[in-house]
């Protein structure tokens, strides 16, 4: 069946893995990112593992840009659901953070997923089918110190999304919400000291939940899922 899945924050870490881990999805893989050129590196590994795919730069701070994504999607082939997994941090004790920077978070981590969310029910709710899986974090159920944007961010990712699943049961829309615990991406390279990579999750053990809730056919939903490091956060 011709149908496009958009997939954020696939220029790297775990966007890209989500990106080559549904290569032999049926349909189009729409991949998006800031990055042009980190964006045809990972179209090149997609297509060299069998899959389908094309590339719409995008920022997720501009909301036009939003809005074209899922234009782009629409008009390639009828949307079939979201894969959410642009964002950033930056760790800070409240105190410290400058509240421009803190507002930034909130900016790209949470508003960038409403208006996302926003454009794609526009297509999904009238044909009562879709899915969206936003990518959330361990900070969504938890507090952590030196993150109260990030945490307040996710806090907010959850609430929305547990907001628009309900909205969406009546009209089929599926909505999964993913919480990895630390996972080894390259954005740990620009946090202050060394991280333990060993004691974190691959960005492809991400991209596996994300392949396994796309699997589940008809009704069946998979909500919310919490995938961690055996050993738990560091």
């Amino acid at each position: 069946m011709e149908r496009t899945l958009i997939i954020t924050g696939a220029s790297s870490g775990i966007g890209r893995a989500v990106a080559l881990a549904l290569a032999g999805w049926d349909g189009l893989l729409l991949l998006s990112g800031r990055s042009g050129e980190r964006l045809g590196e990972t179209l090149a590994a997609l297509e060299a593992a069998g899959g389908h795919g094309a590339v719409q730069v995008c920022d997720l701070r501009e909301s036009g840009d939003i809005e074209t994504l899922i234009k782009t999607a629409e008009a390639r082939a009828p949307l079939h659901g979201l894969v959410h997994c642009g964002g950033a941090a930056e760790f800070a004790p409240a105190d410290e953070q400058p509240p421009e920077t803190w507002a930034a978070q909130i900016e790209l981590n949470l508003v960038a997923a409403y208006h996302l969310t926003h454009h794609a029910l526009k297509i999904m709710l009238p044909r009562q089918r879709g899915h969206i899986i936003y990518i959330n974090s361990v900070a969504g159920r938890q507090p952590f110190p030196a993150s109260s944007a990030y945490v307040a961010a996710k806090h907010g990712l959850r609430g929305l999304a547990d907001a628009v699943r309900e909205e969406g049961r009546p009209k089929g829309i599926k909505v999964t919400t993913i919480y990895p615990g630390a996972t080894d991406t390259p954005w740990w390279n620009h946090q202050p000291g060394k991280a333990p990579a060993e004691r974190m999750l691959s960005a492809d053990h991400v991209a596996q939940t994300v392949a396994f809730a796309l699997s589940l056919s008809g009704p069946a939903v998979v909500e919310e899922l919490v995938v961690r490091h055996v050993r738990g956060d560091f």
